[in-house]
């Protein structure tokens, strides 16, 4: 297993110190593949999931074909917001700010801060569709 050790500001290693640690630099194609994998299985395993989702709304997008134009900018958002709120927990984790008894709160956090983005982009749908003669506002309500 390949663990990276950032010291946070308080100059305290992670929780995993003492096991084996190599740097980018030392560690091989192998195992860089065997430290992703799993979590690209996971992330695999979820998009097959969505995908039987978005099979199960295929009548509704057969008579609103404009709902499909949506499906990428709804991948595209659910990706960066994961990707801004992992990144904002590790950092937070790291430097000592949260640490496992924290976690209710800081997923009641994300979820909201989830939540609220989306609608703020959900009006901005919206809007556009004012806008752009191909969207209706009402495909952009649903």
């Amino acid at each position: 297993m390949t663990v990276y050790t950032e010291l946070g500001q308080n100059g305290h290693g992670s929780a995993l110190e003492g096991q084996k640690k190599r740097s980018y630099r030392e560690e091989d194609i192998e195992q860089t593949i065997r430290s992703r994998m799993g979590w690209l299985i996971f992330f695999f395993f979820g998009l097959m999931i969505s995908t039987v989702v978005v099979e199960q709304f295929e009548d509704l997008l057969k008579k609103q074909v404009a709902l499909s134009y949506f499906v990428p900018l709804l991948i595209g958002h659910g990706g960066n917001s994961g990707s801004q709120t992992v990144t904002t927990v590790i950092r937070a984790v790291s430097l000592g700010e949260i640490n496992q008894r924290d976690w209710l709160m800081a997923t009641a956090k994300e979820g909201l801060a989830g939540t609220l983005m989306g609608c703020m982009l959900g009006c901005g749908v919206f809007s556009f569709s004012f806008i752009y003669p191909g969207f209706e506002p009402k495909v952009a309500l649903t």
